[in-house]
Order: structure tokens, then sequence, then C-alpha cells
């Protein structure tokens, strides 16, 4: 039988994988990453485990006796404590290939075969972010209890308020348009009138002011009321009595509409695509973040070991904003951006989409702002080269700031409330 992986078992498939010959070269973030999704499968004297049932996983012996089969001819036997037991229990998936229990008990981990390369991928890079301290035992446990948790599916997140989940719904039906995201959009003051600001902004040059709420969502487009639902809604849905975790989300949230109008100009290089779903995509891309914090703010022991609280949030926010934002119905581009857009090294496109607008967004953001970059060479990064921006640096970055200053500060001025 699998079982469903609880704290010692954790610990338990940490420890293995750090015997094992490939992975135990990666980082202890990530060791705790793997071990938190583990399965542990035991099987009793001569009962077996096929190879083609594990298309998805990979499985290494922890316990026992086992003996490779296939076609009725015996290819190998395994112990626990041979060398052979370093490298996964099968090299090849192949249909008919099983390994047999030949002792009293044999106990098998299960490990996600994505999630380990995605790991071996990411590990030179994500280990320099990590360089700033190890967890003791205690706060590897509680670190690994937090991670099962949340990848439990099992945690308590925000539901998206009424009017943003219709004009969610609204923009992606070819039935709907301006008039009736106005219809749903009347129904909130605040929102109205912030959208009819919008519309007469320097965001939108135009020699008509715009007074009716339908002439606003004309003017700006549906993806832009999308991003202005979506900031109001993080601005009153994420908040915290707690002194720490608020300066936090206010931090974030400050951070996440920077990157948004950056996002949006990085966009504007590529004509492909279109300039507010790209402000909305790095709007949403820390998304993961708030919603730790919102968790965290519940869990005072969490809260008060900050260490924790960071390494919670650099191994799941991504995992945690896409989650929440396929719970809300919001489509691939937005739920990739918050998984990958720290992946600087992300090349899955010949052609730029959403994802990598936010990539470069994040990474003009650290340079120009002097903070620590640890990604490849900014001449080599697929994001950047996908723009056109490559070649920029820090003085090209800084043009491209200064040249879009006005539209920038504009952009962040609406997103903030015009303040």
């Amino acid at each position: 039988m699998t079982a469903p992986i609880q704290t010692k078992e954790i610990q338990a498939a940490f420890v293995k994988l750090r015997q094992t010959e490939t992975l135990c070269q990666l980082p202890d973030f990530a060791l705790r990453k793997i071990a938190s999704t583990a399965t542990w499968k035991s099987l009793r004297n001569r009962q077996f485990l096929d190879a083609g049932d594990l298309a998805c996983n990979i499985a290494y012996l922890s316990n026992g006796i086992l003996k490779l089969e296939q076609g009725g001819k015996v290819m190998g036997e395994i112990s626990a404590e041979s060398e052979r037991a370093r490298q996964p229990l099968f090299r090849i998936n192949t249909k008919g290939l099983s390994a047999v229990c030949v002792s009293k008990r044999a106990d098998i981990l299960l490990v996600d075969k994505e999630i380990c390369e995605k790991c071996l991928e990411d590990a030179p890079r994500q280990a320099e972010q990590h360089a700033d301290g190890e967890l003791s035992e205690e706060e590897e446990l509680l670190f690994a209890e937090i991670m099962a948790t949340f990848n439990s599916n099992s945690v308590d997140l925000p539901s998206l308020p009424d009017i943003a989940n219709r004009i969610n719904t609204a923009i992606n039906d070819d039935r709907m348009g301006p008039r009736e995201v106005a219809d749903m959009v009347r129904l909130d003051p605040v929102i109205s009138a912030r959208l009819i600001n919008m519309a007469n902004s320097p965001i939108y040059p135009s020699r008509f002011k715009v007074t009716s709420l339908n002439d606003a969502i004309s003017r700006v487009g549906l993806e832009a009321v999308r991003s202005l639902v979506m900031i109001v809604i993080m601005k009153n849905l994420f908040g915290s009595d707690n002194p720490e975790i608020h300066r936090r989300m206010k931090n974030m949230y400050t951070r996440s509409v920077e990157l948004a109008a950056l996002s949006q100009i990085v966009a504007e290089y590529q004509p492909i695509l279109d300039n507010d779903r790209a402000m909305l995509a790095g709007l949403l891309s820390n998304l993961g973040i708030m919603a730790i914090l919102v968790i965290a703010d519940k869990h005072p022991d969490i809260t008060k070991q900050r260490k924790i609280l960071d390494h919670s949030i650099s191994g799941l926010h991504g995992t945690i904003g896409g989650m929440l934002l396929e719970r809300w119905g919001f489509e691939s581009d937005f739920v990739t951006a918050a998984k990958e857009s720290e992946d600087y090294s992300r090349d899955r496109l010949s052609v730029p989409d959403y994802c990598d607008a936010v990539i470069s967004a994040r990474i003009i953001s650290r340079v120009i702002s002097g903070k620590s970059y640890n990604g490849p060479p900014l001449d080599s990064v697929p994001a950047l080269k996908k723009f056109g921006i490559t070649n920029s640096g820090p003085k090209g970055f800084l043009r491209i700031i200064t040249s879009s200053r006005a539209r920038i500060q504009g952009a962040m001025a609406q997103l903030h409330g015009g303040n």
C-alpha cells in the first residue's frame, strides 16, 4: 500500500534522499521539497512492484531485499544496505519489469520525477539564493510539515470575491463585452470610480475626458479592468494585525505593483503580447507569497521564526501561487508566471510568453535597484533575448526605466489608488 506522507516519514525520506547517488548533490532545502511530496510503498514477502506503474515516479529501496524480474527471468537482487540501493530501483520504467520482495518486508520511497528534474535543473541558482544558512533539525521538521500541508491541498486559502470571479468568467467568454463587464463593475463604487480615474490618466492619453463607466472600460480594455480589480482585492484580502506579517505584506504589495508596471513596459518590446495582460501577470506572480503570509499569520510559531518563514516562502510560493490562481479560475498564462517567473534560465518556447515578460521585469528591477542577481549572465538570459534587450545591461536597463518613467509611475499610481 502507498501511505500518505507524515512528518516522521518526511524526515525518513529526507535521510534516504541524502544517501542517493544523484539527488544527494542537491542542497537540503531542495531535498526537503522532494521529500514533502514523496510517498512510501511497503511490500510484504512475495509482493511485487511493476516498473510500468511508475511513469511519474522514481523508486528507491530504503529497507529490505528485492529481486528484479522480467518475463520470469531474474535480473538481479538489491539489498537496502547495498551500494546499488543508492540508485533508482528501476533505470527504465518498462511494463513487465518488476521488483519482488524476498525479505519479510521492503519499504520503497517513491519521489515525483518532474519535481526531481526541476530541482536538479534549478540547483546551482537556488543554492546561491539559500546560502545564508541551513535550518536546524527542529526547523527542518517544521518546514517539512508546512510543505506537506500545502502539497496536500489542505490549506484554507482565500476565496476569490464574487465581483472578481464574475469578471474573470466574462473576460474568457466571447459573448461578453465592455457593456456586460460595466454592469458588473457598477456594483462596486470604489472600483468604478478608480476605473474612470484610470481612463483619464496619462497612461491612456486622449483629448476627450471619460465620464461614463462604459467609455472608461472601452478605453482601458478588459485586461486593465481585471488588473485594477485584482489590486483592490489584494489590498483588502491580505491583511494582518501582526506587525511583522503586516510589514511583509505591505512590502510585497508594493513590489507586486512595481513588477506589474515593469512587465507592461517589457511587453511593449514584443507586439505579440498584450501589455495589460503582461501587467496582470506581473501583479499576480507574487500571489503565493501573500498566501503564505496569510497562513503564517494564523500560526505564531512560524511567524516568530523568520528563517523558517523565509525558507517556506522561497520553497513554496510558486507552487502556492499557481495553485491559488488555478482555484480562482485564471488562465494558464498567469499560473505559469506565478510558478516559473523566478527561473531566470527558463526557455520553454521559441517566442516570448507572459512569464518571460515577468522574468525580464524581475531582472531589470533587481539590477536597477542594486539587489543581488544570481542568475545566468545577462547576455544569455533566454527571456531577455526574446525581447531584444539582452545586451542592455545595467545602463541599458536604466535607459528603459528612464524613457518609460512617466508611464511606470502613472501605472503604479493608478494601481496604488492614485495616491
